[in-house]
């Protein structure tokens, strides 16, 4: 019997220690850039999917790995203001429940009141660390989540060289601090021990490289604007440079560990929303509502269709 209970008790110290020892796991999903783009462009040379896709693959793979965080680092909108399209991808974004999402110079081109009316459709925080907007309302400086287990602070940039050819009125509506400065102040002002730190970025590839080379503590920047993609699967033992090319045809997904000793790991991939991939039923009934108000229907895709 004295034997029976040593085995439990080594068995109990045993499990201890390997739970203590157990790797913590949590994934991010990232977009920018989809520029109003809700479904497949139908071009030949890039035949892949939208925020049709999106919605199918995101919700897909939250619900088989639920320790999963989704951001948007801008420029979801269009180029220029549509008012109707405007409003249909904010109902479209509603579909995928962002966990945070920083306002590109899109987003911030509009007029506020029509920010302040469709922003809140999409329902998820809108974070901008070095940007003060005060007619626009409810962004944020930075936002701590919660998930698995783990702490990630998230901060949001945007450079103010996006704005170079834009009219005065939009330029003069916001303030835009240097966004280096930014982020030290608020990594120093924030980050709690054990913190993964978490940029959004509007500002290009080059400048999101040279930012993780300047500041010091930040795990990973989730970038736009420039429209750049990681193609292929990566791993890297620095600081996550990162970004999910253009109009909704990729999105980003980025595997982070942290073992028992607090060291963290990182790898990450882009998944293309290929045209095999299943539609989201809401996101193809705005489709079809865009064009029957407005009339307009791609003809790639109407030749398409027609070879179907």
């Amino acid at each position: 019997m004295h034997r029976h209970y040593q085995t439990i008790l080594l068995f109990i110290a045993l499990s201890a220690v390997s739970l203590k020892a157990q790797t913590q796991t949590l994934y991010i999903l990232h977009t920018n850039n989809t520029n109003g783009a809700l479904e497949n462009c139908y071009c030949p040379d890039n035949p892949y999917g939208s925020v049709e896709k999106r919605v199918p693959f995101v919700n897909d793979f939250i619900k088989e790995y639920p320790n999963t965080l989704l951001f948007d680092s801008g420029d979801f909108f269009p180029v220029s203001p549509r008012p109707y399209l405007d409003s249909l991808v904010c109902v479209a974004y509603s579909e995928l429940h962002y966990d945070a999402v920083l306002l590109g110079d899109q987003e911030l081109s509009r007029e506020p009141d029509v920010l302040n009316t469709l922003l809140p459709i999409i329902n998820a925080p809108f974070i901008g660390t070095n940007v003060t907007a005060p007619s626009i309302d409810g962004m944020v400086k930075h936002l701590r989540l919660e998930k698995g287990g783990l702490s990630v602070l998230v901060l949001g940039i945007i450079d103010p060289n996006v704005f170079k050819y834009y009219p005065d009125p939009v330029r003069n509506r916001m303030d835009i601090s240097d966004p280096v400065s930014s982020v030290k102040s608020a990594i120093s002002d924030h980050r709690q021990n054990g913190d993964i730190v978490v940029i959004l970025s509007h500002q290009g590839e080059a400048k999101d490289r040279e930012l993780v080379n300047l500041v010091k503590g930040i795990d990973v920047v989730i970038g736009s604007h420039s429209q750049s993609i990681l193609a292929n699967s990566w791993s890297s033992g620095g600081p996550i440079v990162a970004q999910a090319g253009k109009e909704g045809y990729y999105v980003g997904v980025i595997v982070l560990k942290k073992d028992s000793d607090g060291n963290l790991s990182h790898s990450g991939y882009s998944r293309t929303m290929s045209q095999p991939m299943p539609d989201s039923e809401r996101i193809m009934e705005l489709i079809h509502e865009y064009e029957e108000k407005t009339g307009h229907i791609n003809r790639n895709k109407q030749k398409y269709m027609n070879k179907q």
